[in-house]
């Protein structure tokens, strides 16, 4: 099942990507909400006009509708993509509190310095990547979406916590 496909029966899709999608030096409408996590190597990419360097343990949160592309990437970078619906992050978003969801799309990047925050990050994102390849009957939305949710609860305490830092 290609990643449109997914996204119309599941309401998101994730995949290893080297962001081939956005061609070099060419803004790229993005469809979906999207994040993406580096796992390896290091790419230079813009989102609505605004840079970020990923690197290894690090995300950015893109909003749908946002123009992206890659200024340049190493030949070895690999990253985890999760792409979702408005709906799904509506849904995800339900019974947080105003400060964490502000706090994911206020701070959209940040890297894991933590290494178990790291690993937190990995094993959620390879536990919904295996619960994605199930069979659709065996699929409940709720399992799925719990996941999402808690990247996000991670994404928002992760950049809550580097937020005080920087105020220190």
């Amino acid at each position: 099942m290609d990643y449109e496909e997914c996204i119309k029966t599941k309401g998101y899709a994730i995949m290893i990507s080297n962001i081939s999608d956005w061609e070099n030096n060419s803004l790229t409408a993005s469809k979906y909400n999207s994040l993406l996590y580096c796992i390896k190597g290091s790419a230079n990419i813009e989102v609505n006009l605004k840079e970020f360097m990923l690197v290894s343990d690090s995300y950015v949160v893109i909003p749908g509708d946002s123009l992206v592309k890659c200024i340049s990437k190493t030949e070895d970078f690999e990253a985890i993509k999760l792409l979702n619906t408005t709906e799904v992050m509506m849904s995800v978003s339900i019974g947080m509190n105003m400060d964490t969801m502000q706090n994911i799309f206020v701070n959209p990047y940040n890297r894991v310095l933590d290494e178990r925050e790291a690993k937190i990050m990995k094993n959620l994102f390879k536990a919904l990547e295996l619960y994605a390849e199930m069979p659709n009957f065996a699929h409940h939305a709720d399992f799925a979406f719990g996941l999402i949710r808690n990247l996000f609860i991670m994404i928002a305490d992760i950049g809550m916590s580097t937020k005080k830092d920087n105020m220190q």
